[in-house]
């Protein structure tokens, strides 16, 4: 129902669908940049090159590639004693410096968070980039 209802507005939709996508994840980037992303000497945050330009739309399909591209965004992402060392290695050595704030899956766990209501606010995005003209049917409300 939701294609149809896409269709039925054709290349306005496609682009309103494509501004809400990339607004939803700035949204969660930002989520993951203030309240998660580990900072040691501040790569992560000032470095990140997370969310593309733009949506893409291929045909009917609208999509958006976003994440750290940092060379070790994985690994510190993937590590569950990111920023919680406390200065010290598994073995004892003492850090020459390290994360004081933040913590693993520092992406992951805001991505999380906004599932619980992205498809209402995907919904009023594209409904308010299409001036309000979406029936309750198009977005389940």
């Amino acid at each position: 129902e939701v294609l149809r209802n896409l269709s039925a507005y054709g290349q306005n939709a496609k682009a309103a669908s494509a501004q809400a996508l990339y607004d939803e994840a700035r949204s969660i980037e930002n989520e993951s940049l203030s309240r998660y992303a580990p900072v040691d000497q501040g790569g992560l945050r000032s470095e990140h090159a997370f969310v593309d330009e733009a949506a893409k739309i291929e045909g009917n399909n609208v999509s958006i590639t976003f994440g750290y591209t940092g060379p070790y965004a994985a690994s510190v992402h993937e590590n569950p004693r990111t920023g919680k060392t406390g200065g010290l290695s598994p073995s004892g050595q003492k850090y020459r410096h390290w994360a004081t704030v933040g913590q693993w899956k520092f992406l992951e766990v805001p991505l999380l968070n906004a599932e619980r209501g992205m498809l209402a606010r995907l919904a009023d995005r594209i409904r308010n980039g299409l001036g309000g003209r979406l029936s309750a049917a198009f977005y389940g409300g």
